[in-house]
């Protein structure tokens, strides 16, 4: 019994000898991938930027997939990025930005998104699972952890031990593989600003272009009051933005949603631009319906830089 309490003793203290090791040094060659490669999971509630960004847009994968900052710095003397969170809705964005403005200087301009999508009222679940935020729960200290379990419905996350998180968590495993290892999707024109237009086309497998689904949307407009004030008491400016869908799919929205959003906009006396016309008629733009591809975000993002000259922001 002696003997194998002992040898249950070393092998104990190996294992913890080399996870004391090992575990935060893995978490340091995360951390320092995601830096360099934001769109992984788009870990920018932590990011100090070294400019000041003069505009800032905000949004879920329709304002990063669709506004192309790249092109855009090109256009205008002024700096540009995306400050996006795939698949959420107002609600997450309104927590970013605030974190955000605690850690930059604050924006020129803000071009918030402003359609049914980016204001769904989504009480349960999330749209997508936990391992797309496992990469930066572990960073407890900007209170992201709180967030996500009380505002968007994660379970108790208590990820305080290096690595913890990823074997506690299915899928977390191969997560851990793609951090270490830096893998990129594909078909991301750039990673660069926030911004990353994707290089796909049309998959007729998704759905059906000439006849799109319609799914009806919950909005509430609660959140967005609350980025407008956190704006306006910070004398940021702020346009309201609907961006590009297939013309297809926008006209299938009720004239009671659009007659919402526009109201919304004239009462709060906030600019409102929407972009959707029969210019975007064309399934060569898109890769979905909701989603324009790197050809389509080159027009729309053109579109935005005349807006933006017009009006002389």
């Amino acid at each position: 019994m002696e003997l194998f309490l002992k040898k249950f003793g070393k092998y104990s203290f190996s294992i913890l000898l080399i996870y004391s090791i090992i575990g935060p040094v893995c978490e340091l060659i995360i951390e320092k991938n995601l830096k360099n490669n934001q769109f992984q999971i788009q870990e920018d509630w932590h990011i100090k930027h070294k400019v000041k960004h003069d505009f800032l847009f905000i949004g879920n994968s329709r304002t990063f997939v669709q506004v192309d900052v790249k092109l855009l710095n090109s256009k205008l003397k002024d700096n540009s990025y995306c400050l996006s969170q795939d698949g959420r809705e107002s609600k997450v964005l309104f927590y970013k930005l605030k974190k955000y403005l605690e850690l930059n200087n604050q924006p020129r301009h803000v071009f918030l998104q402003f359609d049914p999508f980016f204001l769904n009222n989504r009480t349960q679940g999330t749209f997508y699972g936990k391992q797309n935020y496992l990469g930066y729960l572990y960073k407890n200290n900007l209170g992201i952890n709180s967030i996500f379990r009380n505002e968007i419905g994660f379970e108790q996350l208590d990820v305080y031990l290096p690595l913890k998180r990823y074997f506690s968590t299915e899928g977390g495993v191969q997560v851990l593989i793609k951090h270490l290892t830096n893998q990129r999707s594909a078909d991301y024109e750039t990673f660069q600003f926030g911004s990353a237009p994707r290089k796909r086309q049309w998959r007729s497998t998704e759905s059906n272009w000439l006849n799109p689904e319609y799914k009806a949307v919950n909005m509430q407009f609660n959140f967005i009051d609350s980025i407008l004030n956190l704006c306006r008491n910070k004398k940021i400016e702020v346009t309201l933005v609907y961006p590009p869908q297939s013309w297809r799919s926008y006209k299938r929205l009720d004239s009671e949603t659009n007659d919402e959003l526009r109201k919304f906009a004239e009462k709060r006396k906030i600019v409102y631009w929407n972009f959707n016309s029969e210019k975007y008629d064309n399934v060569n733009y898109f890769y979905n319906h909701m989603h324009l591809n790197s050809i389509g975000s080159d027009l729309y993002t053109r579109d935005l830089v005349d807006s933006i000259l017009i009006n002389q922001f």
